[in-house]
């Protein structure tokens, strides 16, 4: 059993989301071996993800200051933490998120 579950998504979603989580579908997000060998991490993953999406943004965009939240928030991430991506339902809409077992790293309503 995983150590990440809908019970820590909705500890997670606390104070954050109304309402109570009722279904959660986890994926734990893969780490990739590039064609040199080299072990490409999730974190690393979203880490360029998002610093492409930071590049492109408006200067004082909500979309700017959002990589940068999930920039800062991989940070505190170590190489050994599992990330995870997940969609939960709560009573009137979906979220749809990135966490670790430890925190939560950013959430985007659906």
């Amino acid at each position: 059993m995983s150590d990440f579950d809908i019970s820590t998504i909705r500890e997670q979603l606390r104070g954050r989301v109304d309402g109570d989580i009722t279904d959660a579908e986890i994926h734990p997000m893969a780490n990739h071996v590039n064609s040199d060998g080299v072990i490409f991490l999730a974190r690393d993953q979203l880490r360029s993800t998002h610093t492409g999406r930071l590049r492109r943004s408006d200067e004082g965009s909500d979309a700017q200051a959002f990589c940068r939240s999930v920039l800062l928030a991989l940070e505190d991430i170590t190489d050994s933490e599992p990330i995870y991506s997940w969609t939960a339902t709560g009573p009137d809409r979906k979220v749809t998120g990135f966490s670790t077992p430890r925190r939560l790293i950013f959430i985007w309503p659906y």
